[in-house]
C-alpha cells in the first residue's frame, strides 16, 4: 500500500525548480528507505535470536520454523526489505539514465560486480543446504542435538534476517549490469528467446502458486512420501496446475488490460 505514494513522492522531488534542493531531497528519500531496510533486518535478528521462541528459516527447526512462517514471512515490517531493495535498484537505474545515460563500467569492475552478484544469488539458495540435511523436529520442539538445523542462535538469526535481502541485492546487481548492456554471457543467457513464453506468465505463476499448494494440501490428508517417484509426481502436478492457471490469468486479464493501458494511459 505504501509503494505507490512512495514512488509518486520520489517523482515529485524531481520536479522542483532548484536542482540542489531536488538532489538533497532525493538523497534524503533514498537514505530513509535504506535506513528502514536496515532497521527491519536488525529487528529480525533480535526477534530470531531466542533459541526457544525465535525464528528460523530452516524448516526442519520445528516450532522456530513455524514461527518464521507465521511471524516473519507474512508480516509487512519484516517482509518489505526485499521489495524496497527493488525500489532502490529502480531509482538508481532511473538516476543513471537521467544523468549519465552513456556511462559504462570498466572491464574489471563489470566482472567483479557480475561475480559478486551471482555469488549473492547462489549463497542464499545453497548456503544453508547443510542445515536442512538434519532430522526434522516435531512442530512443538526446538532445534537440539537430535533434530533441527543444529546451528548457533547467531547463525540462525542472521540467516533469517539477511537471506532474502542478500538474494535481492544479488539480483539487483546482475540486473543493473545487464541493463547497461554489459552482462556478457549472463545477459545473453537471460535474454534468450526461449525464456519469453515463460516470462509472460511468471508473475501470475508466482501469485497463484501458494493458492494451488493450499488447495492441494486442503483436499487430502497429510501423507508421508515412500518414494521419490510419488513426490516428483505430485510436484509436477502442482507446477503444471499453477502454470495452466497462470496462462489463463495472462490471456484473460494481463494481456487485455495491458493493451488498454497502452492505449489510454501512455498517450
Amino acid at each position: 500500500l505504501l509503494l505507490p505514494p512512495v514512488v509518486m513522492f520520489y517523482m515529485k522531488t524531481r520536479e522542483l525548480d532548484l536542482e540542489r534542493e531536488s538532489y538533497a531531497l532525493r538523497l534524503a528519500f533514498f537514505a530513509c528507505i535504506v535506513a528502514a531496510i536496515i532497521g527491519s533486518c536488525v529487528f529480525t535478528i533480535i526477534m530470531a535470536w531466542d533459541s526457544e521462541t525465535g525464528w528460523s528459516s530452516f524448516m526442519n527447526d520445528g516450532v522456530l520454523g513455524a514461527n518464521y512462517s507465521r511471524d516473519f514471512y507474512a508480516l509487512p515490517w519484516t517482509r518489505f526489505p526485499s521489495y524496497y531493495l527493488g525500489v532502490c535498484c529502480a531509482i538508481m537505474w532511473f538516476e543513471k539514465e537521467a544523468g549519465s545515460p552513456d556511462f559504462k563500467l570498466t572491464f574489471h569492475k563489470r566482472n567483479f560486480l557480475l561475480s559478486f552478484g551471482i555469488l549473492l544469488i547462489l549463497v542464499p539458495i545453497y548456503g544453508g543446504y547443510w542445515g536442512n540435511k538434519q532430522v526434522t523436529c516435531y512442530l512443538y520442539d526446538s532445534s537440539g542435538e537430535d533434530c533441527g538445523s543444529e546451528v548457533s542462535d547467531a547463525a540462525r538469526a542472521f540467516k533469517a534476517a539477511l537471506n532474502r535481502p542478500a538474494f535481492i541485492v544479488g539480483v539487483a546487481i546482475v540486473s543493473l549490469v545487464c541493463f547497461n548492456k554489459q552482462g556478457g554471457l549472463v545477459q545473453g543467457f537471460m535474454e534468450a528467446k526461449v525464456w519469453l513464453p515463460m516470462s509472460l506468465v511468471s508473475y501470475a505463476f508466482y501469485l497463484l502458486n501458494p493458492a494451488v499448494l493450499t488447495l492441494k494440501l486442503a483436499s487430502q490428508p497429510p501423507q508421508s512420501y515412500t518414494s521419490y517417484y510419488l513426490f516428483i509426481l505430485e510436484y509436477v502436478g502442482v507446477v503444471l496446475l499453477a502454470f495452466l492457471s497462470a496462462v489463463v490469468i495472462n490471456v484473460c486479464v494481463e494481456t487485455p488490460f495491458g493493451k488498454l493501458q497502452r492505449k489510454y494511459m501512455w498517450k
